[in-house]
């Protein structure tokens, strides 16, 4: 993790350097101001130069608020720092760039993608306190518009540079910790299984970093199960392959639009809701089972059945062959709670919203019918919940324990 706080360092000394003052924006996610991260923060602030009299500190919600109503105060710093969850250094990304966020309610897209413009007058740090989101290496960000969660897009969003704190995570509850394990899960299969055309070396280095990845979750999953806290080794470095996440290696440029579980789980958590992990994973198994079944506008066959192959590989218990009741299992072992209010959802209206934000025309639902969605709908609403226990131990569910 030194090399990250190294990286950021460096970013706040350039700021001061350029402007000869040391002025701050602070921003604190409200679920941590006054926790140790905070605290930590704080002080590697002053270590670098930063007098308190420097620093404005803003307190902002944990979730994510509506993009027209404002985060930021009027007024320029020299460098901001973030310290949050995924859904306030979304929310920062987005207001330390100039946009007319009221323009993006005239497009019925689910995906935005920002207009040449300025970009970022001042550096932005991020100090990530969950795991999975990934936010604070990524060029993306999700605003809310109302109802509606548009995905936004530009490499201006990205953070000039970010820094883990392992320590952070220890005060998630455990639920949290394994919804982080599942996301990074998701955004490592989705681009390989979504590539009929695949690319040899980016495969090998998406597969490389899924087994790491199911190994280190395993670690993690092992303790909270135990009633322990998890290793920071193990936390530090599934954060690392979070942020892997959303590089070029792994996203692969020659097939932007190969993820498409996460477009169709956004749009039902819209409607619902409810939280984007527990929805994917209770989408996850069925869309997977079809895709295994021949549904080549989903996603690739052949390139699921590799994936598979090496999380049964890198798990430390048996899974079923099948790629979707073996990723039921594999998360029901992880101890992640799926959300099912879904299937309550009239299967019309869901696809009605599916097609709108991400098909008829647009390229990552392109080819897909609003058949294609209501069998896959239909096949979920058939399958077990992941997370619900027939011949599976259940894990403890208790909260990690604060240090």
């Amino acid at each position: 993790m030194r090399a990250t706080w190294l990286s950021a360092a460096h970013a706040v000394e350039s700021a001061f350097v350029r402007s000869g003052r040391t002025t701050v924006r602070l921003v604190v996610d409200a679920g941590v101001e006054g926790a140790p991260v905070h605290g930590r923060v704080l002080s590697w602030l002053g270590v670098l130069g930063a007098r308190p009299a420097g620093i404005e500190t803003l307190v902002v919600p944990s979730s994510s608020p509506d993009l027209t109503g404002p985060l930021l105060p009027p007024g320029d710093a020299d460098v901001t720092v973030v310290v949050g969850g995924g859904a306030v250094l979304d929310r920062v990304k987005l207001a330390t760039l100039d946009h007319d966020y009221a323009g993006w309610t005239r497009t019925r897209s689910g995906l935005v993608a920002l207009r040449p413009g300025p970009g970022r007058k001042a550096p932005l740090v991020a100090v990530p306190t969950t795991l999975g989101t990934g936010a604070e290496a990524s060029a993306v960000a999700l605003g809310h518009l109302g109802e509606r969660r548009l995905l936004v897009m530009d490499r201006s969003l990205r953070p000039t540079a970010y820094a883990h704190d392992p320590t952070a995570y220890l005060t998630l509850p455990g639920a949290l910790l394994r919804e982080g394990l599942a996301e990074i899960l998701s955004r490592l299969v989705g681009p390989v299984v979504g590539d009929a055309v695949g690319e040899p070396l980016t495969d090998t280095v998406c597969l490389a970093l899924i087994a790491r990845l199911v190994e280190r979750a395993d670690e993690v999953v092992t303790a909270l199960d135990a009633g322990h806290e998890p290793g920071l080794a193990a936390l530090g470095e599934a954060a690392r392959i979070g942020v892997l996440g959303h590089s070029d290696h792994v996203q692969r440029p020659h097939q932007p639009w190969a993820v498409k579980l996460w477009a169709l789980a956004n749009e039902v958590a819209g409607l619902t809701g409810g939280a984007k992990i527990p929805t994917t994973v209770r989408l996850w198994p069925a869309f997977w089972a079809a895709i295994d079944a021949g549904a080549e506008t989903l996603g690739s066959p052949a390139q699921l059945r590799t994936v598979w192959d090496t999380v049964r590989t890198a798990h430390h218990k048996p899974l079923p062959a099948e790629p979707g009741d073996g990723i039921r299992v594999l998360l029901t072992h992880w101890g992640v709670q799926a959300d099912s209010s879904c299937d309550a959802l009239p299967i019309p209206l869901v696809t009605e919203r599916v097609l709108r934000a991400w098909g008829a025309g647009l390229p990552p639902y392109q080819g897909v019918r609003a058949g294609d969605i209501g069998q896959l709908l239909e096949r979920t609403r058939t399958i077990t919940p992941v997370g619900t226990f027939t011949d599976i131990t259940p894990p403890r569910t208790g909260a990690v324990l604060t240090r």
